[in-house]
């Protein structure tokens, strides 16, 4: 695994202000576009730039992602050297915990709705004027569009935030820090609404101001999520279903954008309580709900993918000593070839394959200890009480001289005399045996092994 060209403080840098750059060079484009189809229907174009911006907004920032987008994949292939899916965009897992963040980003809306109605905050007065002018057909197809436009901007925000800007930061600061530092960027990033917002509203300012704690603590809550799922397709949808269904379905301001809302909602009360224009997420009653996401998240135990892409980022910083982190790193990677354990788990099995072939040999000697030893015909057999394995050299034979043999004398056939009936031997007495008490017999050594 290759160690990445910059520090994490020059690579954020880097990626910060290319993000920038080409944030402004879209909007520059747009602009332009606007200002020539205003000179050439005749119309101011200042005026009609401006009225784009402020009325098309999101539209104007997701024609902004996709560049973004490649400037991150540029970043994090040739700064960080790293693969992109390595922000936590594997395909392992996806469908289970994409559909978990929908339900529970849903359930969490849900809840949220409930309290503030409960409380008086909010009152619903009917269906929208946009579905009373523009029926259901329009409805769903001006919902689908909202789903499809929420969720590229969870998608867009996790990853530059819970993705590249948390993964450097934790290679530059540490876990907590760097878990803390994107969620305050996270919520200073929505202070930009205010330019949507209709400063006229009474308490706009305020709102949005009074939001900033509860983002905070959701962009601590997405972070948490990432690491204890190891993925972020359940923070892209958690994030996604919460602007979707508080702000479409709910229809209950979000973030103070102008969006599509199912139902007529009043809201009142004090701003604190009810979150004024900006929507709940500036209400002091999603507060406790948010804590007690954030502490029943901290409780389960972080994912090892989570641990091993944010460690082996760290680790391959100068300043960090390499041996202190290996000892804690799971292997939990889809990419085995670039293993940073590979060397250890190599080793170890060069030691495992040593004390094999040590085994076999030792099971052999003693087998050919144990085999019974090939003696000649003119010697005896071992003693029982020769250790086994000790050979004992054969004796020289005898050299016998040479004997001279007589030529042999031919006899007719007929010379022969019969041969006669053999005789019975006569019995031999049997001595009885005596009666000695047996004797046991010697047991052979053990063998060395």
């Amino acid at each position: 695994m290759l160690a990445p060209r910059l520090q994490p403080f020059f690579r954020l840098l880097i990626a910060v202000v290319g993000t920038i750059v080409v944030a402004i060079i879209v909007a520059v484009v747009i602009g332009t576009i606007m200002t020539l189809m205003a000179m050439l229907g005749g119309q101011d174009t200042v005026q009609q730039a401006t009225r784009f911006f402020t009325d098309n907004a999101l539209v104007a920032n997701l024609l902004a992602y996709p560049p973004i987008l490649l400037w991150l994949w540029f970043c994090r292939r040739y700064f960080d050297r790293r693969a992109f899916v390595s922000l936590g965009l594997r395909a392992k897992g996806f469908p289970g915990q994409f559909a978990g963040g929908i339900v529970c980003g849903f359930l969490t809306c849900a809840f949220t709705f409930g309290v503030l109605w409960l409380s008086g905050n909010v009152q619903i007065k009917g269906i929208s004027l946009a579905l009373a002018s523009g029926g259901w057909n329009n409805a769903l197809l001006a919902l689908s569009g909202w789903a499809l436009m929420m969720l590229c901007v969870g998608f867009m925000e996790e990853i530059l935030f819970r993705g590249y800007a948390l993964h450097n930061l934790h290679a530059w600061l540490g876990a907590r820090w760097s878990i803390g530092i994107q969620a305050a960027v996270f919520s200073l990033v929505h202070l930009g609404n205010l330019a949507q917002m209709d400063r006229s509203t009474p308490g706009a300012v305020l709102a949005t101001w009074l939001a900033m704690p509860n983002i905070f603590l959701i962009g601590i809550f997405f972070a948490l999520c990432y690491l204890k799922t190891g993925s972020l397709w359940f923070p892209i949808a958690f994030h996604a279903a919460w602007n979707f269904f508080l702000g479409c379905v709910f229809s209950l301001p979000v973030s103070g954008l102008p969006i599509f809302k199912l139902l007529d909602i009043e809201v009142r009360g004090s701003i604190p309580l009810s979150g004024g224009a900006f929507g709940p997420e500036a209400s002091l009653l999603l507060t406790p709900i948010l804590l007690a996401l954030v502490f029943a998240v901290s409780r389960v135990e972080n994912h090892r993918q989570a641990i091993y892409d944010l460690e082996s980022l760290r680790a391959s910083t100068p300043a960090i000593e390499k041996e202190e982190i290996m000892d804690e790193l799971p292997i939990d990677s889809d990419d085995d070839r670039e293993n940073r354990f590979r060397t250890r788990m190599g080793k170890r099995q060069k030691e495992l394959d040593d004390e094999t072939r040590q085994t076999l040999r030792l099971l052999n000697e003693a087998k050919k200890e144990r085999e019974p030893v090939a003696m000649p015909s003119t010697l005896s057999p071992l003693p029982l009480e020769t250790p086994v394995g000790i050979q004992t050299p054969p004796a020289q034979p005898e050299i016998i001289a040479p004997v001279e043999v007589a030529p042999i004398e031919v006899v007719p056939l007929e010379t022969i005399p019969a041969p006669s009936e053999p005789e019975e031997p006569a019995p031999v007495p049997i001595a009885p045996k005596p009666s000695t008490p047996p004797t046991d017999k010697p047991k052979p050594p053990a063998p060395r092994w």
